[in-house]
C-alpha cells in the first residue's frame, strides 16, 4: 500500500497464525493456558503436532507418541471433510 501499511488480506492472516502458534501449543504450553483456550487447542490441527514433535525431541519412541498421532490424523480429517463440504478441498 502506498502509506506504508500492509493489506489486510494479509494482516488477517498474520493475526490468525499468531492465535493458532498461541492457542495451539506452539508458544506456550497448554498446561499454562487458561482453561477455555486450553479447550479450543483440541480441536485445532497443530495441537497434537506440537506435542508429537515436543515428545519425540525428549526421548519418546513412536510407539509412545502413536495415541497422540491418531488425535493429530482425526483432526485433520476433519478439518479435511469440512472444506470439502464447502467446496473449499
Amino acid at each position: 500500500m502506498a502509506d506504508g501499511s500492509a493489506p489486510p488480506g494479509p494482516a488477517r492472516g498474520r493475526r490468525l497464525l499468531s492465535f493458532l502458534l498461541l492457542a495451539g501449543g506452539v508458544k506456550v504450553p497448554l498446561d499454562l493456558l487458561p482453561g477455555w483456550l486450553s479447550t479450543i487447542a483440541q480441536g485445532l490441527p497443530v495441537t497434537y503436532g506440537v506435542e508429537v514433535a515436543r515428545e519425540l525431541v525428549a526421548g519418546s519412541s513412536l510407539a509412545e507418541v502413536a495415541p497422540l498421532l491418531g488425535a493429530e490424523l482425526l483432526v485433520g480429517a476433519i478439518y479435511a471433510r469440512r472444506g470439502a463440504s464447502l467446496g473449499l478441498a
